[in-house]
């Protein structure tokens, strides 16, 4: 998971208690509810039957008594609540409305649920069960959810029917409303709203687009080909570059078969971080990928998997990132270190666990992406890491790349001999 960014705002907008909705109703007032006008919405318009507010909610004054809002689009949450007495009658949420003859309706009562749907003068019930049912003497919450195609009922928070549906019979309509089965005067409707299927984000919360950028054009590419050697002073493939060891001690040599290897093995693993850098002439970007060979063939033989990239400002500020791959924990992880001002703090670190994308013996493509501040790293072509370094560093100031290369790191432990192959570097 990458989170890119979050924001907390008042929003005016949504201010009121029905938030989203694009028609509302407290329904709490006097008179008829027939014509009288929403919060939100327009006004009621009473199919059959009659309801009159009062200051409790509305209540259903005749039997089959359907109420009525039209919505601009169609409803994809839509909540009502419903106050009972120990007289408890039917109650439904009616959606997907076309017309008084055209719905669809959720009914619930004092013995069950029921899922219903009015096609002019025939009803068809598609669910029908007492698990679920109105509870005396309280305030009841009835809610549909629906994307056009599927929708589920829930019932005082749970799933009616423990199902979704996929229906797709009047998802274009817009109408939606109450219906209550019998008149009762100790039985009330309260706070009616309908959402829209899709809310734009308000603007107060909009972040912009999260950071995504990667190489278009091929700067350098590295086959390592060439009489087995130091990898020390080799010019690249393309891009007339010269290969340099800026830190450690270690070695990585050209294997003569268009490979290089971190001359190390199991009895004898690299001494420490090791770097090999070429200039670069692009500051303000850099993709790097490689592939990379682990050491060994299996867990259990000593070997570990310590290779990666540098991305190098100077001396004092350089960001190292490896895979990691030891017999000490039965996965693998990809890791992230900062040398920033001149200290480098290792429990810093920013590391995510890759699973078995990378194996002793087998191959990968690891992939950065930096631009001097925020970067992406990517296995096999797969999005796996992203971080800034004002995420670790609240006040880092953004690196100048001017050296970029291949790595083998020291983690807990360093690597044991390492292959890279084929290195290509994008602006």
């Amino acid at each position: 998971s990458r989170i890119y960014g979050a924001n907390v705002a008042q929003i005016s907008d949504i201010a009121t208690w029905y938030g989203t909705a694009q028609v509302a109703d407290d329904l709490i007032g006097d008179g008829l509810l027939d014509g009288a006008e929403a919060d939100k919405g327009g006004f009621w318009s009473v199919s059959q039957g009659s309801y009159e507010l009062t200051a409790d909610g509305a209540r259903a004054t005749q039997p089959d008594s359907v109420a009525m809002l039209e919505c601009p689009t169609p409803s994809g949450l839509i909540h009502l609540l419903v106050e009972t007495s120990t007289q408890i009658t039917g109650v439904r949420i009616v959606w997907r409305v076309q017309d008084k003859n055209q719905f669809w309706s959720f009914l619930a009562d004092g013995d069950k649920c029921q899922l219903m749907i009015q096609d002019h003068d025939s009803w068809e019930c598609l669910a029908v069960s007492d698990l679920w049912y109105l509870q005396p003497l309280a305030i009841n919450s009835l809610k549909i959810f629906d994307d056009g195609k599927t929708f589920r009922l829930y019932l005082n928070g749970q799933l009616v029917f423990n199902k979704c549906f996929t229906d797709t019979r009047l998802e274009n309509a817009t109408g939606v409303g109450i219906g209550g089965i019998n008149s009762n005067h100790s039985l009330y409707f309260r706070s009616f709203e309908a959402h829209p299927r899709t809310i734009p984000i308000p603007s107060e919360l909009d972040l912009g687009s999260p950071w995504v950028v990667e190489g278009t054009e091929i700067a350098i590419t590295e086959d390592f080909a060439g009489a087995a050697g130091d990898l020390i002073g080799k010019t690249t493939t393309s891009g007339s570059k010269v290969w340099h060891r800026n830190i450690g001690l270690g070695v990585i040599e050209l294997t003569g078969n268009s490979t290089a290897k971190v001359q190390a093995d199991a009895k004898h693993p690299n001494p420490g971080r090791t770097a090999y850098t070429i200039d670069w002439d692009h500051p303000e970007i850099a993709d790097l990928q490689v592939d990379i060979t682990p050491p060994g063939t299996r867990r259990g033989q000593g070997e570990k998997g310590r290779g990666g990239f540098i991305f190098w400002q100077d001396a004092d500020n350089y960001i190292t990132i490896n895979n990691w791959l030891d017999d000490c924990y039965g996965g693998a992880s990809m890791s992230s270190f900062f040398y920033l001002n001149g200290f480098e703090e290792l429990f810093d670190a920013v590391w995510t666990n890759v699973g078995k994308r990378i194996s002793w013996g087998v191959s990968h493509r690891l992939r950065m992406i930096f631009d001097g501040m925020n970067y992406m790293i990517f296995i096999n072509d797969e999005p796996l890491l992203y971080r800034a370094l004002t995420d670790v560093y609240p006040d880092a100031a953004r690196l100048r790349i001017n050296r970029v290369g291949i790595v083998a790191n020291w983690e807990w432990g360093n690597d044991t001999g390492s292959v890279f192959q084929n290195f290509v570097a994008k602006v």
